[in-house]
């Protein structure tokens, strides 16, 4: 039974540090995707900064795949005009509407609420997208 309770011990042991280690490599993985995805968009700076803050930790690698699948700032660039149109006009209407950032993260994280005059940009930003 000791001998048991030794091993059992041992491996708790090994997969924890595993997963400190795991936990620290992961961290510095997706950051250093958020910052490729942040250098990498067409996105204006003024405009990206507030994605950044408030977007990009649910979508960008990384992030929720729920999130992932409605916007991945990531694939922004491999977008189509047509399709950054109505991405950017999903955002507009999430941000209008309260949906965006989520109630829970809202909650948790009140600094990555974009404010009235960042929304505005946004959508400003949104309108000069729309496919003509």
């Amino acid at each position: 039974m000791k001998k048991m309770y030794k091993r059992s011990s041992i491996l708790a042991g090994v997969m924890f540090v595993s997963c400190l280690s795991f936990g620290k490599a992961g961290m510095n993985y997706i950051n250093q995707k958020q910052e490729r995805a942040a250098e990498s968009a067409t996105i204006p700076p003024e405009i990206n900064k507030i994605f950044q803050n408030s977007c990009f930790d649910c979508h960008t690698p990384g992030g929720k795949k729920m999130a992932m699948n409605h916007v991945n700032f990531s694939e922004w660039d491999k977008y189509s005009a047509d399709k950054k149109a109505k991405k950017s006009a999903d955002i507009v209407r999430m941000l209008n509407k309260g949906s965006m950032p989520p109630k829970l993260y809202r909650q948790s994280h009140p600094d990555k609420i974009p404010n009235a005059e960042q929304v505005t940009l946004i959508s400003e930003w949104a309108e000069t997208l729309k496919v003509k």
